[in-house]
């Protein structure tokens, strides 16, 4: 742990970058993990197709049909290196996060809320509300 102010940004740039490199590491598995996938799809199909014609040609035809080619999935754009800037930003993110007090405004009362949409239908919902408070359950 950093025990100066220095120390504390070395350790938040260190973890934004492995964050970076974790993404863009993971996004390069998933374009070579398509890119196999089209390529093992493809080599099928013509393994299919060179058999559909080496039967045909041998008169051994029979019941089999011609070969689909298969849906190849597009691939995606080949994962960009994570720049300084990308690091940077990654960093300023932690360091708001920690930063951050927690000091968020209350949630709603829903009792204002009610009150707000109106006297009848507060005066529909309260039965129920006071049944579920006294734990006897909705009566009708």
């Amino acid at each position: 742990m950093g025990a100066n102010p220095y120390e504390l940004r070395l350790q938040l740039f260190q973890e934004a970058k492995n964050i970076c490199w974790e993404e863009y590491n993971r996004n390069v598995s998933e374009f070579e993990r398509i890119r196999d996938n089209n390529y093992a799809l493809e080599k099928k199909y013509d393994a299919d197709l060179n058999r559909y014609t080496t039967l045909e040609e041998q008169g051994k035809l029979g019941s089999l049909e011609y070969p689909v080619y298969p849906d190849i999935e597009a691939l995606p754009k080949y994962p960009e290196y994570p720049s300084m800037d990308e690091i940077k930003d990654r960093a300023t993110f932690i360091r708001n996060f920690c930063d951050d007090k927690g000091n968020v405004s209350e949630p709603k009362n829903w009792r204002e809320e009610l009150s707000r949409e109106g006297a009848e239908f507060k005066e529909n919902v309260s039965p129920y509300v006071d049944a579920l408070r006294k734990g006897t359950g909705i009566s009708s």
